[in-house]
């Protein structure tokens, strides 16, 4: 098994809480610490060892202290260990009946309004087993619930929790193919392989959950946005897993938060594709053996892919148009074309280096 870290953002009410223990000794600034794909900047405080429980979706214990977060971003085998391991865990009832309720064809608005308020009308229940997410078919993961490290940078704050990960069916891995991504929000993910062949995520919202998000209370509001992850976290570990079993390199956007306009940063973080893209992916890839490689997104579903010098052309929604060869593509497909020419010069690049 491989030691795995994944980082998650603290709710800014649990700031005072990290401030007091600071201030008491129980977290202590390490400089010397360093976190593998960590990008943020700022101090690392590695706390006493204490016995860590998650106590809901959105608490974790830590001694006496109550830290909260958004723990079912975590990976599904993690959050499924984290879950299992926490005997105090409490859910609301019926979660999973409810997520099928929301997705049928025939529910109102009014129903699904009247359905997700009685939901959070019930008190959690004690429950630790794992609701809402999609079991791990190559994957088990064990939570090390006595390590924890917590992360300031600039005003905010991240949890940083350690796993035990090991590959289930290794056996199931073929490397062979070169795959590249596109990411969005219309699909999710669009995977193009070097045999030309597409993957795409299946859209997962429906127009009653924006009109029914805008009736309810913040409690029914937050189950909402729960649930509608879940079904974006299923189509998105599909994709993981496709790439575990089929990739040898893959390519992507190298995705920069001060580069994205704001709404596309707070829908990637709401449909999990952040999630993804910044932890997710990596881990898999990284535990499967898979390389990755990241270029510069900029222009690459403006450029035609296939003409030389790749020229400008026009996109307008999902279609593309060069008007120098005239083709006419969709324009997911022709940005992975070129996330791939790009990503394999680089990689050759790092190689020859090397």
């Amino acid at each position: 098994m491989r030691t795995v870290h994944h980082i998650l953002q603290l709710k800014r009410h649990s700031y005072p809480t990290l401030q007091a223990l600071i201030r008491s000794g129980q977290l202590k600034g390490n400089p010397k610490l360093r976190l593998q794909h960590d990008r943020a900047s700022g101090l690392l405080y590695e706390a006493k060892p204490e016995l860590l429980e998650a106590l809901s979706d959105s608490t974790l214990l830590y001694g006496d202290v109550a830290l909260h977060t958004e723990l079912y971003r975590l990976p599904s085998s993690e959050y499924a260990a984290l879950v299992r391991q926490s005997p105090r865990f409490q859910q609301h009832p019926g979660l999973e009946e409810l997520s099928v309720a929301l997705r049928s064809p025939t529910l109102s608005v009014t129903e699904a309004a009247r359905l997700l308020e009685s939901a959070v009308a019930q008190e959690p229940q004690p429950d630790a087993q794992p609701r809402l997410v999609q079991p791990d078919s190559l994957f088990s993961a064990v939570w090390d619930r006595e390590r924890l490290v917590l992360q300031r940078s600039g005003d905010d704050w991240f949890l940083v929790l350690f796993f035990q990960v090991q590959a289930t069916q290794p056996d199931l891995f073929t490397h062979r193919l070169e795959v590249s991504l596109d990411l969005g929000s219309k699909p999710l993910v669009y995977a193009s392989t070097s045999e030309e062949r597409a993957h795409r995520t299946q859209p997962c919202e429906t127009d009653l959950i924006w009109q029914v998000r805008s009736r309810l209370s913040p409690q029914a509001r937050r189950l909402l946005d729960r649930i509608v992850f879940s079904w974006h976290q299923a189509q998105l570990q599909r994709v993981s897993d496709f790439l575990c079993r089929h990739a040898f390199y893959v390519y992507a956007e190298d995705l920069r938060y001060k580069d994205m306009k704001p709404t596309f940063v707070q829908r990637s973080r709401r449909n999990g594709v952040l999630d993804f893209h910044e932890c997710w992916m990596h881990t898999r890839l990284q535990l499967a053996g898979i390389g990755l490689e990241k270029v510069n997104p900029r222009h690459t579903s403006l450029r035609c892919s296939y003409c030389p010098g790749h020229p400008f052309g026009h996109r307008d929604g999902d279609i593309f148009f060069c008007p120098t060869c005239r083709r006419r593509m969709n324009a997911h497909r022709n940005a992975t074309r070129n996330i791939m020419r790009l990503g394999m010069v680089k990689a050759k690049r790092w190689r020859r280096a090397a």
